[in-house]
């Protein structure tokens, strides 16, 4: 079954086509489109749903727990979480705005305003609520603490941190998400068998509307669900429930390499057959040249492409499960300088060993820009010696500390049974990773 159109106008030029040969295809009822923000993606947030708050002296609970359940809520889930758990450190000033809230219910036609700047304290993801302390609100009733979330009257309360820069760069990893689970009848693994990084699937929603998107990428996460990430934006469309064709295309170098068990996976070349005179004289002259005396890592890229490297570690991290750490400075009880994961400081940090990691430096805290004045530059090493970073397993954005884009893919060593985490100066508090190794089976 094919889904081009044939009515639909393409646009022609010089450049040659490249010709991709059907695979696999099938219909789905449980797809989702996803787009995970993985920098914040702007310096004010606004949810489209509201929160219960509850006010008492200068404590304030913002509660979102009504966002854990129902998959209409998925994006609110993950904006919520990025915002509050991923991105706010203990200390950050809140601004919200739009906070104007009436209940006629409880007797009261006044319109109060509970915008204003609040102190961020802490953010339990297991409830989805959010701890502030109280600096200043525009008018709060004197009457009830309590603020239901069905009565805020201008649409939902947008919040603006602190602890964002004013710059732009995001980066968003686009998700066709299979919810049926990998171990269905119904999953992509039965139904389209294996998907390759570079296919091109093609989606067509109800009659008319076709998608065409790029494999980056497919891994199926903790919870068993099946992702396929994408190099296109997937739109801001409901899909779930609806019957989905969906198709699989491939190059037809590709498929050779696929289906002669005696090839390498490798991508065949358009040129011609190397014989085997040539093929000597390619080993002659590889053996001429000087051997590298570092040994690399395995997975770790071959390459000195920035962005070739970047693509890998990305890949790597995609597989291991998008699992991210914030990174930010804070002062320890003696005023020193320390480094907060996840604004935690003496929070133990479980990595399991072979997967990659990525932590995101991107608070102003860790900057020039920051309370100190200086740059603290995050490295992991096997001791606490900042002269023993295990530069091989780490993949750097190169984007300085403080500022949007500033991240480092990690891979955990399958042999190490310690890691640590300082500065590259040694000026700035570190602390200890637990290193999980699997099983052998």
């Amino acid at each position: 079954m094919s889904l081009h159109n044939k009515h639909r106008k393409r646009k022609s030029g010089s450049k040659k086509k490249e010709t991709f040969e059907q695979i696999s295809e099938g219909f789905f009822l449980g797809l989702e489109f996803i787009t995970k923000v993985s920098e914040i993606a702007d310096t004010q947030e606004s949810f489209t749903t509201n929160p219960n708050i509850l006010i008492k002296d200068d404590n304030v609970i913002v509660d979102y727990g009504h966002v854990l359940s129902g998959d209409n809520h998925q994006k609110n889930r993950e904006e919520i979480k990025l915002l509050f758990e991923a991105s706010a450190v203990a200390g950050d000033t809140f601004t919200a705005t739009d906070g104007e809230y009436l209940n006629e219910l409880e007797g009261d036609t006044k319109i109060y305003n509970l915008s204003g700047t609040y102190t961020f304290v802490s953010f339990d993801i297991n409830s989805f609520i959010a701890i502030f302390k109280k600096d200043s609100i525009d008018s709060e009733s004197p009457n009830y603490t309590r603020y239901d979330k069905r009565y805020f009257i201008n649409g939902s309360i947008k919040w603006t941190t602190s602890g964002t820069t004013d710059e732009t760069q995001v980066e968003d990893i686009n998700e066709i998400v299979n919810l049926m689970g990998s171990n269905s009848s119904n999953s992509f693994k039965s139904v389209l068998g294996k998907i390759l990084n570079g296919d091109v699937i093609e989606l067509k929603v109800l009659d008319s509307v076709i998608y065409t998107f790029t494999v980056f990428n497919s891994y199926t996460d903790g919870a068993n669900i099946e992702r396929i990430v994408v190099n296109e934006a997937v739109p801001d469309e409901d899909i779930f429930a609806q019957s989905i064709f969906l198709s699989v295309n491939r190059k037809p170098e590709t498929l050779l390499v696929i289906d002669t068990p005696e090839k390498k996976t490798t991508k065949i070349s358009s040129k011609p057959t190397v014989t085997k005179k040539s093929k000597a004289a390619s080993k002659s002259k590889a053996a001429s040249k000087p051997k590298s005396k570092i040994k690399s890592p395995v997975g770790t890229p071959s390459t000195n492409s920035k962005q070739e490297r970047l693509d890998l570690g990305k890949e790597k991290w995609n597989r291991s499960g998008n699992k991210s750490f914030r990174v930010s400075v804070v002062n320890n009880y003696d005023g020193y300088p320390v480094f907060a994961i996840n604004g935690k400081t003496n929070d133990k940090i479980m990595m399991e060993s072979g997967k990659t990691y990525r932590f995101i430096m991107s608070h102003v805290s860790n900057g020039s820009a920051g309370y100190t004045n200086e740059n603290h530059t995050f490295i992991i090493g096997k001791d606490p010696k900042p002269t023993t970073e295990l530069t091989n397993y780490t993949i750097r954005s190169g984007t300085p500390p403080g500022k949007r884009g500033s991240y480092l893919y990690f891979t955990v060593p399958k042999d190490v049974v310690n890691l640590y985490f300082t500065s590259s100066t040694n000026a700035t508090g570190g602390g200890k990773f637990s290193i999980k190794h699997p099983r052998f089976r």
